[in-house]
């Protein structure tokens, strides 16, 4: 009978939780400008009977803070103003979601690991140049209200001096 190696085992073992723990662990702190989001976690839902509806996946990326913004892997996130509400006062959901088609969207975990951890988020997404209240929406995780049958997107926003999140409505 074969002698049980149990260096193999333990190492085996320590591994596969290793590896367990990080696919379902969502943010791990690096230091104090910079994280690592698993894109891959289930993301949070918005309310009790939502769904997610889609979730775009890609593993473990850096989030870090400089001076002059917000880095997701090394590439520098630039916020989307829609044009239209310029032209008319309202913007319907499924309309900037059909403007954001093709253009780098955020995550919700993304999102998660931002309101965790607020001092990373830029100054200037707290308010636009007319010094409105921004709403940022994470587009590349949609939500599904399973009792109205509408679909949502989760978001956040600063008001009365903190970061409060949202979820908007594609009406």
């Amino acid at each position: 009978m074969k002698k049980l190696d149990w260096k193999a085992v333990r190492q085996f073992v320590s591994g596969f939780l290793k590896y367990r723990f990080l696919a379902v662990q969502r943010v791990h702190v690096v230091n104090a400008t910079t994280l690592m989001v698993n894109l891959d976690a289930a993301p949070r839902l918005p309310f009790g009977v939502a769904t997610v509806e889609s979730h775009t996946t890609g593993g473990w990326v850096r989030v870090q803070r400089l001076n002059d913004g917000l880095y997701v892997d090394g590439r520098k996130v630039i916020l989307h103003l829609s044009e239209l509400p310029k032209i008319r006062k309202s913007l319907k959901g499924y309309e900037l979601r059909y403007e954001l088609m093709g253009k780098p969207v955020l995550n919700a975990n993304i999102l998660d690991a931002l309101y965790e951890n607020t001092h990373l988020i830029p100054e200037d997404w707290k308010r636009d140049e007319a010094g409105k209240v921004r709403f940022i929406y994470f587009w590349e995780t949609t939500y599904r209200d399973s009792d109205a049958d509408i679909l949502c997107v989760r978001g956040l926003y600063f008001f009365s001096g903190m970061w409060k999140l949202d979820y908007g409505w594609f009406l």
